[in-house]
């Protein structure tokens, strides 16, 4: 995007909400190591919890009826008009604190960040050490993830590529990248969205985790097992969409939007193929991409 220029196919994006997914792989290993449990409660790691009672399964799976911080009135001008900002959790969950639930925990669906914010704080909880710390050496170091880091909490390893977005409402798109940090951005999002990625380490990750070398098998099956309270062709599990676009095709990933960018990435069973797609532009619809590439590819073994 922007005139003639190339973007590299190593270019830094924000990669937004498949940041989740590195979240919920830290979350199951520590469940698989017995030092959490799915069904605990969030108060039971957090001292001072305030919000709704909730598990970590409802967490994962967006089942908690926790509204969603981002859609707090005026929230995106305040990131757009202060950049510079580092904000707290407490000051994120503040956002949403004595907002009415969307419903009773475990009894329906409602997508929100709020849910691994909360995560990162459980993360950090258990451990002793940051959220940030446990992705870097669970995933991103073992994975010799080069390009990839967390926006906000570790030093920018590039700048990311520029990032169109209409971010005044007249119609008109702009880049609002600056090519330094965007530490409103980066530190509000947090464990729900700050990881900036490349498309090749998003592959290498993709392929770690859905070939099985991040999660024992019968973890990884409950990841991706269809949770409740969804249409038969979109689902979610722990921290990984199920789609069906096809209602027959299975794909396991996660999608992302953030000011000036959205991706995707898939991976496809029936395909044994991961996809990644990145685009900076807010216009864009990286999953139609993605599933042309998916439709070029051929079938190995019937969807799950």
């Amino acid at each position: 995007r922007g005139g003639s220029a190339q973007v590299p196919t190593d270019a830094p994006f924000r990669i937004a909400s498949i940041t989740k997914v590195f979240v919920a792989v830290v979350v199951l290993q520590l469940v698989e190591e017995g030092k959490l449990g799915l069904d605990d409660d969030v108060s039971a790691h957090l001292p001072g919890y305030t919000l709704e009672p909730a598990t970590v399964r409802q967490l994962l799976n967006h089942t908690s009826g926790i509204p969603d911080y981002t859609l707090a009135a005026g929230f995106t001008k305040e990131l757009l008009e202060h950049r510079d900002r580092r904000w707290t959790t407490a000051e994120v969950l503040a956002l949403v604190q004595g907002k009415e639930p969307q419903f009773p925990a475990g009894t329906g669906y409602a997508y929100s960040n709020t849910d691994y914010i909360l995560l990162g704080e459980v993360i950090n909880s258990v451990t002793g050490t940051s959220w940030v710390q446990q992705v870097r050496d669970r995933i991103l170091d073992p994975l010799r993830l080069r390009g990839t880091y967390i926006a906000g909490f570790e030093p920018a390893l590039r700048p990311v590529v520029p990032g169109y977005f209409d971010a005044d409402n007249d119609g008109d798109i702009e880049n609002v990248e600056t090519g330094r940090p965007w530490t409103a951005l980066e530190t509000s999002e947090g464990p729900a969205g700050a990881i900036v990625s490349t498309v090749p380490d998003l592959l290498v990750f993709g392929d770690a985790l859905f070939r099985g070398r991040l999660l024992e098998d019968s973890t990884l099956r409950r990841m991706v097992a269809d949770g409740p309270f969804h249409p038969r062709f979109t689902n979610y599990g722990f921290g990984v969409e199920i789609l069906r676009p096809d209602y027959r095709t299975t794909i396991w990933g996660h999608g992302g939007f953030l000011p000036g960018f959205k991706s995707v990435l898939w991976y496809v069973p029936s395909r044994d193929a991961v996809i990644v797609v990145l685009a900076n532009d807010a216009r864009a619809n990286p999953s139609d991409l993605a599933e042309l590439v998916m439709r070029t590819l051929p079938v190995h073994t019937e969807s799950p």
